[in-house]
């Protein structure tokens, strides 16, 4: 018998020898009415249920549900599927006979072993961030605005970095009006907001923000009271406080979050499950309003996202039982995030530009003079979605696999 033709029963459960295709091929393919389950020639093992399968038929009358191109309805699926026949091709990959509608489906070995649902296999496919404190100060990562902008893979470098750490200086980007918009685009159109497209932070006796004070300014993240907050922020700076204050304050707060979950596991489930409610209200001109978790967690326990801002903290809604209990895991939280030894310190300069993720790292800054040389930074944001869209893309485009991993989806409610 071909190899083409290697096949078995699914329900008898006769397991399918494979073709001669290396260590990361199908070793056999054992079937059931509910599952087939995969032994690879390396020894791994991956189970597949047939519902599955079958709704990930990408044939050219299913559709790629990869591209969003589908024309299988799962709702039309025969609820007595199964797997009639399950054979092994030549090229290594699976080919499936449906009952009760004899429909055939082909999957590539790869992809398979791409999309193994076990544990280990789910949370390898999940990009790890780079956890860090006060010390990476002295070792900022770093990039040269020009370098960025002209050189593809210095722009993927910078992408990555912002993606693994959070957070980057970029140096040489001209102190003029328009160079921070420009250099922005490069990660995703700019985004309004009811600061305007671009925020300009200086000192102004009129103030709406205590961005435009000189007051010291605690770590947080923007604009919390939005159901999506600023995604990665860049801040460009135009010029620097004559007596040295303003200096910029970073802390990662991922690296905070999984702190609290170790030293305190209890706090860290509460804090990522009660909904704090956030407002921000101009009378007459803006009144967002939202409520969300501290902490943003999947269902697998991954850190998505943090907000934190108390300045806009509006009444708790929260069984009053759990109160007290809240109020103690916030104040811990609060004192991890004001561990001036978990502050990354960078005096921008005019021409240097600080990026970074809104929904992992949190800023602030020291006090400064209101003096004739004034402290003058501009800020604009642009959406996660598509900063990691553009990193895929370019990440695929320069042949880097990486465009596949899963990245941390943000803050959410």
């Amino acid at each position: 018998m071909s190899m083409g033709n290697i096949a078995g029963r699914t329900a008898s459960g006769t397991p399918l020898p494979p073709p001669n295709l290396g260590q990361d091929a199908i070793a056999e393919a054992t079937g059931s009415n509910r599952s087939i389950e995969i032994v690879w020639r390396d020894g791994h093992r991956s189970r597949y249920p047939a519902f599955w399968l079958r709704d990930n038929c990408r044939c050219h009358l299913c559709g790629d549900p990869a591209i969003g191109k589908r024309r299988l309805r799962i709702g039309g699926l025969p609820p007595d599927l199964a797997p009639a026949k399950v054979t092994l091709s030549p090229d290594g990959g699976l080919t499936i006979e449906w009952a009760p509608d004899g429909h055939v489906s082909r999957y590539e070995a790869g992809w398979l072993r791409e999309h193994s649902l076990s544990v280990a296999d789910r949370l390898s496919r999940w990009h790890r961030a780079l956890l860090w404190d006060g010390s990476i100060a002295q070792r900022l990562p770093d990039a040269d605005a020009a370098q960025v902008a002209a050189d593809p893979q210095a722009r993927l470098d910078l992408y990555r970095k912002v993606r693994d750490y959070g957070i980057a200086l970029v140096r040489n980007l001209t102190p003029e009006l328009g160079a921070l918009e420009k250099f922005a685009a490069l990660f995703g159109p700019l985004v309004e907001t009811n600061f305007g497209r671009v925020f300009e932070i200086l000192w102004t006796s009129e103030q709406k923000s205590i961005a435009n004070s000189t007051e010291p300014l605690m770590p947080h993240t923007d604009e919390p009271y939005r159901y999506s907050p600023p995604g990665i922020i860049l801040f460009h700076c135009m010029d620097a406080s004559a007596d040295g204050g303003g200096v910029s304050i970073f802390v990662d707060g991922f690296g905070v979050a999984e702190a609290l979950r170790q030293a305190e596991p209890k706090m860290f489930e509460l804090l990522s499950r009660v909904r704090v409610p956030y407002r921000r209200h101009y009378a007459g001109e803006v009144d967002v309003q939202t409520a969300a978790p501290l902490i943003s967690v999947d269902p697998d326990g991954n850190i998505e996202g943090v907000r934190f801002n108390d300045r806009v903290m509006a009444p708790l809604d929260l069984d009053a039982g759990e109160i007290e209990a809240f109020y103690t895991a916030f104040r811990l939280l609060s004192e991890l995030y004001y561990d001036e030894r978990r502050w990354c310190l960078v005096p921008l300069r005019p021409g240097e530009l600080m990026i970074f993720d809104n929904h992992r790292v949190l800023h602030g800054r020291t006090a400064f003079s209101a003096d004739i040389r004034r402290r003058h930074l501009r800020q604009c944001h642009v959406d996660r979605t598509e900063f990691h869209s553009r990193l895929r893309i370019l990440a695929r485009k320069l042949g880097s696999d990486e465009a596949e991993l899963r990245l941390a989806a943000g803050s959410h409610a």
